[in-house]
């Protein structure tokens, strides 16, 4: 995989549907300039010009109108200098490391649920909203 990725200049996504891909994650933590619908999970992800770069999910001239626009920013880019899709690039690498670790989110999650379980008052403290139904929290 390291290898494939090593190869692509951008790493392009072209679902309909989608949670918070894998692709992207792994494209992103290896430095890839991604490119991927403005869908679900999607934007929790890639922030706009700064992570990578999003498009209007079912708009093909959108998509294709990015794709030409990183084709020409990359043809310009002075390789004995620092770009801005070379930063883009290095935010996209701290996202996912800093956000998205497995292990550092199981620990979180763990120590919470722990704390949840010792203190269950405190659930119904911290987890309450406005826009909360409670019955549909049963199902």
């Amino acid at each position: 995989m390291d290898a494939l990725y090593g190869r692509a200049d951008v790493v392009v996504l072209t679902s309909r549907s989608e949670g918070i891909p894998l692709v992207l994650m792994e494209a992103m933590a290896r430095g890839r300039i991604v490119l991927a619908p403005a869908i679900t999970g999607i934007p929790e992800l890639v922030a706009p010009g700064k992570t990578g770069f999003l498009y209007a999910p079912g708009a093909l001239p959108d998509l294709v109108g990015k794709i030409l626009h990183l084709q020409k920013t990359m043809c310009a880019e002075d390789r004995n200098g620092v770009s801005r899709l070379d930063w883009i690039r290095h935010a996209a690498r701290v996202q996912v490391l800093h956000n998205f670790n497995r292990g550092k989110n199981l620990n979180q999650f763990g120590d919470r649920f722990l704390e949840l379980v010792a203190n269950p008052e405190a659930a119904t403290q911290d987890w309450s909203c406005a826009h909360e139904d409670f019955v549909l929290q049963q199902i």
